[in-house]
């Protein structure tokens, strides 16, 4: 994605972004303490270089203060996460979808991250209710509460197609068991789930509100929405990928 389209997004999102952050403020102090501090050295006479992970972020943070005053650097999130020693990728897929009752033949999509809200859950979750999705199985790995999506997946009638694994300290394995990583994100400076799945080999799907899409070619190594709603283009991508 080009750096002015994605200006344009943090452009359009601006109102929004800062109406939430003032009502979040409110409530938090330690969070308003940071954005103070923030404020004062990124608005004082000698302005410090900040380093972004993302262009997603660089322009956030040069539609709040200035291009002209605070000049930003870009260095991406690490990763380290090593394929699994001693076994093959056909291994582990055998052995983790028998644990989770899961056919060899479907194809299956993992989310990955504590802030379920956030990160789409939700959106990843309505899509497999989708026609051209009903052979998508969805693992969901994190440590945010579960309930809410246990029920939305029974009402959408998937539930017998969501995993819900927890927080798990080795995810290695689990990319390597699905065909997909699916990150409908709201709001994601640099996704590290994004990241850990490509340098696995693992295609991904997020949303353009995903610093980490910036490493992503359509086509190529998955697909990038335009929003996390949209769930005509997330289907057609998981068809495409399945």
């Amino acid at each position: 994605m080009k750096t002015g389209q994605i200006r344009t997004i943090a452009a359009r999102t601006t109102f929004l972004s800062k109406a939430l952050r003032r009502v979040g403020l409110f409530f938090d102090g330690k969070e308003r303490l940071l954005v103070q501090l923030e404020q004062q050295l990124l608005t004082g006479p000698k302005a410090p270089m900040v380093v972004v992970p993302s262009h997603y972020v660089g322009c956030q943070v040069e539609q709040e203060y200035g291009s002209a005053r605070v000049a930003t650097k870009r260095i991406f999130n690490a990763v380290q996460i090593s394929p699994p020693l001693g076994v093959n990728r056909a291994t582990v897929r055998r052995r983790r979808r028998a644990e989770w009752n899961i056919p060899l033949d479907r194809p299956v999509a993992i989310f990955v991250g504590h802030n379920f809200r956030r990160k789409g859950l939700a959106r990843a979750i309505e899509v497999l209710a989708d026609r051209r999705c009903v052979d998508w199985y969805l693992l969901v790995v994190g440590r945010d509460a579960p309930t809410p999506y246990e029920r939305r997946a029974e009402r959408l009638g998937v539930a017998s197609r969501v995993r819900m694994l927890g927080e798990q300290s080795d995810v290695a394995e689990l990319y390597w068991a699905a065909d997909a990583c699916v990150l409908p994100t709201y709001n994601d400076p640099c996704s590290r789930t994004v990241l850990e799945a490509l340098s696995l080999g693992v295609p991904c799907i997020t949303t353009v509100f995903d610093g980490s899409s910036e490493c992503i070619t359509p086509g190529e190594q998955g697909f990038v929405l335009p929003r996390p709603e949209a769930g005509d283009l997330l289907a057609e991508a998981l068809r495409t990928a399945g």
